[in-house]
């Protein structure tokens, strides 16, 4: 495709007419700056550049700055099978790039290039390069629809169940804390409480034995014989 666009590009630059605003006469080159940078991209995209033999590019002197101490026969091995793989897949790539250069300088005829000429009868190849093979009806009917859809429905998930659970999660969080805190001191605190009530009211009942006075120890002893008087008889 790329190539495609490109030797279209190529013909309506170059080939077609001229479709600008203003007259040519008004039109000039660009300073030395954009000559210069324009030079340097172009010689730099030449692959002799970077290595005597474009096919392989690790004999490039720029791929030698970045060489690691290897094996030398595993280094062979791979230097042979990169290389191969590097020219196949170069081959291919010019093919398919002169393919789409072809394809395109036969389909697109110089008529239906020109924008002035509104009654040009468009090929049906020249009609899907003119709206872009369609790819934006089908990027919208397919990828755009799908992940607005997918929005919509995580958006509805978050809001009805994931944010509803939370708010559940933590009413019964309250709810509990609630509960457990009534329980802790109503039922925990309280045993403790009557406990030590109990526990201070006994101590204070069996102190009063303990001040040395006559009549407590013989209330005490007469008790204590009423009551093995009792459980005997």
């Amino acid at each position: 495709l790329t190539s495609f666009y490109m030797m279209r590009q190529f013909k309506m630059v170059f080939l077609g007419k001229f479709r600008g605003p203003v007259e040519v006469s008004c039109l000039k080159e660009g300073g030395w700056p954009f000559k210069l940078s324009l030079s340097v991209l172009a010689s730099l995209s030449i692959a002799f550049f970077w290595s005597l033999n474009p096919a392989d590019y690790e004999g490039s002197w720029f791929m030698s700055l970045f060489q690691t101490k290897t094996n030398v026969t595993l280094e062979f091995n791979l230097s042979v099978s990169n290389t191969v793989n590097h020219t196949v897949v170069g081959l291919c790539s010019t093919l398919l790039v002169l393919l789409g250069a072809i394809i395109s300088w036969f389909t697109l005829k110089n008529s239906a290039l020109s924008s002035d000429d509104k009654k040009a009868e468009l090929s049906f190849w020249q009609r899907l390069s003119l709206n872009n093979w369609y790819l934006n009806e089908l990027y919208s009917a397919t990828v755009l629809k799908f992940t607005s859809w997918l929005a919509r429905t995580l958006t509805l998930i978050e809001s009805k169940v994931i944010d509803r659970l939370v708010n559940l999660l933590g009413w019964v969080g309250v709810v509990s804390a609630f509960i457990l805190g009534w329980l802790d001191r109503v039922f925990v605190d309280g045993l403790v409480n009557v406990t030590a009530f109990l526990t201070g009211q006994v101590g204070g009942a069996t102190r009063s034995f303990q001040y040395g006075k006559v009549q407590s120890f013989v209330i005490f002893a007469l008790v204590s014989l009423l009551m093995i008087i009792f459980f005997i008889l």
